[in-house]
């Protein structure tokens, strides 16, 4: 993911959903299931009792069940991994496009700013005259009432 993504945090979550049983490599010990059952039924009807196995029981049996597939296997984690390449490979490419349009929209930003500072400066001198003509009046305007106060 390095290869991709070379700072900040990327996080890549996977679920997967085995829907053949083969691929789990788990299988029960059926002749050692078979056995230990038929020697509890064997007990049973020593006492004199009626025995009916409890299959379900069998689950809780972590030593009759062997698991084959200790290592995931490799052509499912190349094709895993191409295809999280591919993923990456496309982010990269949508980051890609998203950088231009924003580097347009910025660059856009800065020839209306610049066009504005422009616009600015060239008017800067009138409008401090305009505002300093208007102070002047509104001075004026004040003392001229000022007698008539007093």
């Amino acid at each position: 993911m390095r290869e991709y993504a070379s700072r900040g945090r990327l996080e890549v979550n996977l679920h997967l959903r085995i829907i053949d049983p083969a691929l789990l490599g788990v299988s029960l010990n059926v002749s050692q299931a078979r056995a230990m059952l038929d020697e509890l039924g064997r007990f049973a009807a020593t006492l004199g009792s009626e025995w009916r196995p409890d299959l379900n029981r069998l689950l809780s049996a972590p030593h009759l069940w062997d698991d084959e597939l200790r290592e995931p296997d490799p052509a499912m984690v190349a094709d895993l991994e191409s295809g999280l390449r591919q993923a990456l490979a496309d982010w990269n490419r949508s980051r890609a496009v998203e950088g231009e349009a924003l580097a347009k929209d910025l660059a856009m930003r800065l020839i209306r700013l610049t066009q504005w500072l422009d616009h600015i400066k060239e008017h800067s001198s009138s409008i401090k005259a305009q505002k300093q003509e208007a102070l002047v009046e509104r001075i004026r305007a004040i003392e001229e009432d000022l007698p008539a106060q007093r």
